[in-house]
């Protein structure tokens, strides 16, 4: 949609905006950059000042990419990483303050149904996803960990649902042990 604009006022983009010429695709956003090569897109959620943390924008732009990626035939497996010292370090709490004072429920509803739905295009997407958690993965950072076929970690990764230590639900796909079961349980039965 960038380039659209920049072409009607007849001016040119900066190079990070527009189309990539090693892959054809147009990319216009903040917080997820995309490269590929080959048949591997490689997903980086970019936000290392708030150590990737999930805001209503990331969000978006995160399910954005999967649609596309989802759908481009030349992609076999994605990759999803975080830049910096953190895979995903959960919600934005920024976002929940904000919104409780505000007495914004109907965003907070919105907001979390945006990230099921983001969950929901990793763990049925038709291309074989990875998550590369280096460093932290908490709360909803590991619940996009476990909505990917695969995970690998570090010896600097951290898996902890922290909103348990002060009350807060896990999510309902994870509280309804769907992810959960699946990657953690499920193994350590012997049950496959």
């Amino acid at each position: 949609m960038a380039a659209a604009y920049a072409n009607l006022a007849e001016f040119d983009l900066p190079p990070f905006f527009g189309v990539k010429a090693e892959t054809g695709h147009s990319w216009e956003f903040n917080y997820v950059d995309v490269e590929q090569t080959g048949s591997i897109a490689t997903v980086r959620l970019n936000r290392p000042e708030a150590m990737n943390a999930l805001n209503e924008t990331l969000v978006t732009q995160l399910g954005a990419v999967l649609d596309d990626l989802n759908a481009d035939d030349s992609v076999q497996s994605i990759v999803l990483e975080g830049a910096g010292k953190a895979f995903v370090a959960g919600a934005d709490v920024k976002f929940f303050v904000d919104k409780l004072r505000a007495d914004a429920f109907p965003d907070i509803y919105e907001f979390t149904a945006n990230g099921h739905e983001v969950l929901d295009k990793l763990e049925s997407s038709p291309k074989t996803t990875i998550a590369l958690t280096t460093g932290l993965a908490l709360g909803g950072g590991l619940e996009l960990a476990l909505a990917c076929d695969y995970r690998i970690g570090t010896r600097r990764s951290q898996f902890r649902f922290p909103e348990t230590n002060f009350g807060e639900f896990i999510q309902a796909s994870v509280a309804r042990n769907e992810r959960f079961e699946s990657v953690v349980l499920k193994p350590l039965d012997g049950r496959f």
